[in-house]
């Protein structure tokens, strides 16, 4: 861990370094307003428990390995490295942002792919988020907002038109007071504990008129905490509300 607990007033890394490796900013405090990383591949919990005012990842990064900002405090993160290979992340507990505090969060608007697990079990501050990305991938934002631990539900969750796919678990483990759906999605959540929104509190659900199918297993399993409901949808999935009454 070279620089573990620094505190540092400028970090500039020079066009020749191809790799930030494994721990090497360990719980260091970073004062710049913005730190910029162009380096081609982050390792293993390079930047784990650090803090930055503002992190952008730019197109230059091509390979982040799993772990690498868990536990960081991030005020603003830009993430603008749609093509880079998420190295070992393969669960909820591997995720590269794995309990880092995002308070702001902005996608590149070329990103039209959330990858699996990308923001599983981080800690998201933003009280309203727009989800208008074509495809979500599984476990996505699994526990991102109130993740069991963490009690910080967001107040207003929307799900645009603009999304086409929603991967199994995607919204998992979250506590949302009001989910705006939006979208005619398809899924490839296959039974009732791998549902879009499984586990998921929800306090208020919109649908939006224009949205003909909930997808099968949708909310299965999920905690509606909503006393009466209308569902006008035309086409209901598979088990899309089973259980979800049950809290």
């Amino acid at each position: 861990c070279p620089f573990a607990y620094s505190e540092i007033e400028h970090l500039e890394i020079g066009s020749r370094v191809q790799a930030i490796h494994d721990r090497t900013f360990y719980q260091t405090v970073f004062r710049q307003p913005e730190v910029e990383l162009h380096v081609p591949s982050i390792g293993k919990y390079a930047f784990d428990n650090a803090s930055f005012e503002t992190l952008t990842l730019t197109e230059d990064v091509r390979s982040i390995d799993c772990l690498a900002f868990s536990e960081a405090k991030i005020q603003k993160l830009n993430y603008n490295c749609p093509e880079a290979e998420l190295a070992h992340v393969d669960s909820t507990s591997t995720s590269l942002f794995y309990d880092a505090k995002i308070s702001e969060l902005f996608l590149v608007e070329t990103m039209d792919r959330i990858p699996d697990y990308l923001f599983a079990n981080a800690d998201l501050q933003m009280k309203e988020y727009v989800i208008d990305r074509e495809y979500i991938g599984k476990m996505a934002f699994f526990g991102a907002w109130s993740n069991g631990v963490i009690e910080n539900p967001i107040d207003r969750l929307t799900i645009t038109e603009d999304v086409a796919f929603i991967g199994a678990k995607a919204f998992g483990q979250c506590k949302i007071r009001n989910l705006q759906y939006q979208a005619e999605v398809e899924t490839d959540a296959v039974s009732s504990v791998t549902g879009i929104f499984y586990m998921s509190d929800l306090y208020g659900l919109e649908v939006a008129d224009g949205v003909q199918t909930i997808p099968d297993y949708c909310f299965a399993n999920a905690k509606l905490h909503i006393p009466e409901y209308t569902v006008t949808t035309p086409k209901l999935g598979t088990a899309s509300f089973y259980n979800a009454w049950n809290a």
